[in-house]
């Protein structure tokens, strides 16, 4: 099935990318998320049978198993609760994230995450602030996060 979305990377953010109420059964969520995650937004489905929602959006809804759902854009920001920082910078570093909409998210860790010590002492005093920074390689898009603006670590 052919997506309505196109499959490139658009390096400006477009906050207002208009969502469709509902889409048809099969890979038309996942192909908007897609498209959504290029232009550094997330969204997630909403179930109209039970209101289950869900993130990553998946093509039926993993409660009730309805293919009827609808997309519900997340603002990206979050809190970082744990890390596996790598001291090798050819290594990947991850985090678990709490989304300010209530869902968990394993995912890369970009920006000024290098210090480990530093890190792990500031998400021991309290989560860490992050926002959504999704990096395109190959035509393939990572959902990663950033520190929020403003972050302070503790020493």
């Amino acid at each position: 099935m052919e997506s309505r979305f196109p499959n490139f990377f658009n390096s400006r953010t477009e906050s207002s990318l208009p969502l469709p109420q509902s889409l048809p059964p099969g890979g038309e969520l996942t192909a908007l998320y897609q498209h959504m995650l290029r232009q550094n937004q997330l969204v997630s489905a909403s179930c109209q049978q039970c209101q289950h929602t869900h993130f990553p959006p998946k093509s039926r809804c993993p409660r009730c198993h309805a293919y009827t759902l609808e997309p519900v854009r997340l603002s990206g920001r979050g809190q970082l609760h744990s890390a596996d920082i790598s001291s090798n910078p050819e290594e990947l570093s991850l985090g678990h994230i709490l989304l300010e909409e209530g869902f968990w998210v394993r995912a890369l860790l970009v920006g000024a995450f290098e210090n480990d010590a530093q890190l792990t002492h500031s998400i021991q005093a309290k989560p860490v602030d992050v926002v959504s920074h999704v990096l395109c390689t190959q035509g393939v898009s990572i959902l990663a996060f950033k520190p929020a603006p403003n972050t302070l670590f503790h020493v």
